[in-house]
């Protein structure tokens, strides 16, 4: 997924008004995606710290990003170790709705941000605008009912209202949805389609973004 999740990575970074001498900080940074670009933006005057609960994902990042000015650091999204009022920018690539507590979560970003810092999240629209994850979420729904609302958790943030509801209530201003699509190659197995393999055009997933 990797493939084309980074390429919704350059409107994050431009939502949160990254420039040159950034201090930004990258939560549910996984592998260090959004964090790598975020990099070249800030140059060798800003700073990037990445942070995940998850350590062999940051184990994956560290070695690819070996001797960039990255720190990647394993911490609690919802429970930053850090101090209040020391990032310019906030960013999110896809973890946010993963959150067991998205408000606590969005209430740390906001502590973390320096004044008139802003924060930017993308998130999973519904299914039906998601035709990778959403596609195998509703297939295996029908096989296993009862994990149905697991295999939803990806799109609980999908409703525009539902996301800015969040970001208001978290302190956050000037709140802004905006839907950005990418169109992508997918690979079809002549297995599944009883055919001939082709590749066939789509659109990407809808993410949303929010911005402050």
């Amino acid at each position: 997924m990797g493939r084309w999740s980074r390429l919704y990575v350059p409107a994050l970074l431009a939502g949160a008004r990254i420039t040159t001498d950034s201090r930004v900080l990258d939560v549910a940074a996984g592998t260090g995606e959004a964090a790598l670009l975020a990099a070249s933006w800030v140059g060798l005057s800003g700073k990037v710290v990445g942070t995940d609960i998850s350590l062999p994902m940051l184990r994956t990042g560290q070695n690819r990003l070996a001797g960039k000015a990255i720190t990647l650091v394993a911490m609690d999204a919802q429970v930053l170790a850090l101090r209040d009022r020391v990032f310019d920018a906030v960013i999110c690539q896809l973890g946010l709705m993963f959150f067991p507590d998205v408000a606590r979560g969005l209430g740390e970003f906001r502590r973390v941000l320096r004044p008139g810092g802003r924060t930017a999240v993308c998130v999973w629209s519904t299914p039906e605008r998601s035709p990778l994850i959403g596609i195998l979420a509703e297939a295996l729904s029908r096989h296993a009912p009862a994990q149905r609302d697991d295999l939803r958790v990806p799109f609980s943030l999908s409703d525009p209202g539902v996301l800015e509801g969040l970001l208001v209530r978290a302190g956050f201003q000037e709140v802004r949805i905006t839907r950005e699509t990418r169109p992508i190659a997918i690979r079809i197995l002549r297995r599944l389609l009883g055919s001939r393999r082709g590749i066939r055009r789509a659109n990407g997933p809808d993410l949303q973004g929010a911005f402050r």
